[in-house]
């Protein structure tokens, strides 16, 4: 199962350690486009939401779907070169697919059989050709290139090519080029799609971020002033900012700039403002939190962010401030017990700020005992050197020596490590397999993958930074595949991205519940010398890579 979601990779990493959105790795084109719920049209125009119409006809009973399929398919058979047909049949397949039941399988299935018929009886027709491409990009099937490439050539023989189909196929390519992790094609692509519809909001944004430049983003904001896609292009200059104080500065600049109640981008930079404020200044959170909720009355719904919730938090935070303050530090201590670990996981930079706040309330309360086991979950699950060295202090408050905190830290963190699932899997790239059984002795690594997987793409740098700060000789680093229809872009996308992890081809053993139960794309785990699983499950970013580093040097 494959999480969906509408923002660029970074925030999705955000969101699941916060445990405020789901998160993972999106099955779409994994192109980092705009929100799905954008309220624009393809020249970038700003549009207000369709208002509902009510008509006093009798509602009619929608056809079955194999029988709404048969007349899709036979529409195309009349015409197979119409543009409409297929773009008919592909949202029907689209919204079938979504059913994800025995019967959309089936129709699935009819479709492909359907293209390859059609694939056999017009293989010389352009528009087949991008129909089946388009077919197969829907299912990010790497066999789409072949065939939107035939597109290209066949329709440039034409007597009229079409500019429009030509930009929509090049955009295709691009997000196919991804897989591959080559970042120079996508942007030739991409650079071609807009070259062709230069006022196509969408191909300008997603050529900005494959630049990755705040001048690429400031193009956009220019090129299409006051739209939805400005405001994203402005949410790309907040992802690039550095460090928090600059990331808040341009975040209020962005809900100052596009305000919320009109612009989807201030909707994600709304709740990244909120947790930069919840670390350094909750009041501020309070405030932004009843400010989107007053939007929300106002008719604008923002996403799968429970505001009410937020609010709740911040004020938890800002009481507890304020009872501390006051000297009334066990009234604070009760407040503290509702900020749940499944709210503000210890990996989250939030958590790592809450149990730091939780150890220093327990302390001024006259509980050092609970200080001290506060901080010591969040070391040993997280470990954060302003966690240890916190930790340290309340140790040494009921006389625990160093030494014997370290113990406890390790004691806690392989309280509940298990074996390591084995398995003995193939190699991209060359006839060996490798093992688990055979790297013990080693810390190994595992990034569960797909070359697809936006997130995924997105991590990798910050992973391979961190691992290659250790030798080979301690540490193995494995990428297993968790979407085999893929194999054809894993040598490219290694090659490509330069990554320095050996891939591997991943199994339903593997991957299944009785393996390493992958839901999620990317999903890493930490593997100690003696095969056990003591870290599983974390996602890292530029914030996290510290917390990487500790992990892997606490195996060794």
């Amino acid at each position: 199962m494959k999480a969906g979601g509408k923002f660029a990779p970074l925030a999705l990493g955000i969101l699941v350690s916060l445990g405020i959105a789901a998160g993972g790795c999106s099955s779409a084109d994994n192109t980092a486009t705009p929100s799905a719920a954008t309220r624009e049209d393809t020249k970038g125009t700003s549009a207000t939401p369709p208002r509902a119409t009510h008509t006093n006809k009798s509602p009619t009973t929608p056809p079955k779907p194999m029988k709404k399929l048969q007349t899709l398919i036979a529409a195309i058979d009349a015409h197979p070169d119409s543009f409409q047909a297929h773009e008919a049949l592909r949202k029907f397949e689209m919204d079938q697919r979504m059913l994800s039941n025995g019967q959309s399988k089936k129709i699935a299935s009819i479709i492909d059989k359907q293209y390859a018929e059609w694939e056999r009886r017009y293989p010389d027709s352009p528009e087949m050709q991008l129909a089946i491409g388009m077919h197969l990009n829907e299912q990010e099937d790497p066999r789409a290139v072949q065939h939107i490439l035939k597109y290209l050539e066949l329709d440039s023989d034409s007597a009229k090519p079409h500019a429009r189909a030509h930009a929509k196929a090049y955009a295709m390519l691009a997000g196919l080029a991804t897989f591959r992790e080559d970042a120079k094609a996508e942007r030739e692509y991409l650079h071609k799609a807009t070259m062709l519809e230069p006022k196509n909001a969408d191909y300008a944004i997603r050529y900005a971020r494959s630049m990755g430049s705040d001048a690429a983003f400031r193009d956009v904001i220019r090129q299409f002033p006051g739209t939805q896609t400005a405001a994203w292009a402005f949410a790309g200059m907040c992802d690039n900012a550095p460090n928090d104080t600059k990331r808040r500065e341009m975040f209020e600049r962005l809900l100052a700039q596009f305000p919320p109640a009109k612009y989807d981008a201030s909707i994600y930079g709304a709740f990244h403002l909120y947790d930069i404020y919840l670390r350094v200044d909750p009041a501020e959170a309070l405030k932004l939190a009843q400010q989107i909720q007053q939007v929300e009355k106002a008719g604008h719904q923002f996403g799968s962010w429970d505001w009410p919730k937020l609010e709740n938090l911040a004020q938890t935070f800002v009481e507890a401030r304020h009872l501390m303050d006051a000297g009334d530090a066990s009234k604070a201590v009760g407040l503290l017990g509702a900020l749940t670990s499944r709210r503000f996981p210890p990996i989250s930079p939030t958590g790592a700020m809450l149990a730091r706040f939780k150890a220093q309330v327990f302390a001024v309360a006259g509980k050092p005992n609970d200080a001290y086991k506060e901080l010591l979950q969040q070391q040993a699950t997280a470990p954060d050197d302003q966690a240890r060295a916190a930790l340290q202090y309340a140790g040494a408050l009921l006389h625990k020596t160093k030494k014997q905190v370290e113990a406890a830290v390790k004691a806690t963190r392989y309280a509940n490590a298990k074996m390591a699932p084995s398995f003995d899997l193939e190699a991209y790239g060359s006839d060996q397999s490798i093992s688990l059984a055979k790297l013990r002795g080693k810390v190994v690594f595992l990034t569960f993958f797909y070359p697809g997987c936006g997130p995924c793409r997105a991590e990798l740098p910050h992973l391979e930074a961190e691992v290659k700060q250790f030798p080979k000789t301690d540490l193995a680093f494995l990428g297993i595949n968790s979407n085999r229809s893929q194999d054809v872009d894993v040598l490219p996308f290694v090659k490509n991205g330069k990554h320095i992890f050996t891939p591997l081809k991943g199994t339903d053993a593997v991957l299944g519940p009785a393996g390493y139960d992958v839901k999620v794309n990317p999903y890493n785990v930490l593997i100690d010398r003696e095969g056990r699983i003591v870290y599983s499950g974390f996602m890292i970013d530029a914030q996290k890579k510290q917390m990487l580093r500790n992990m892997i040097k606490s195996l060794l």
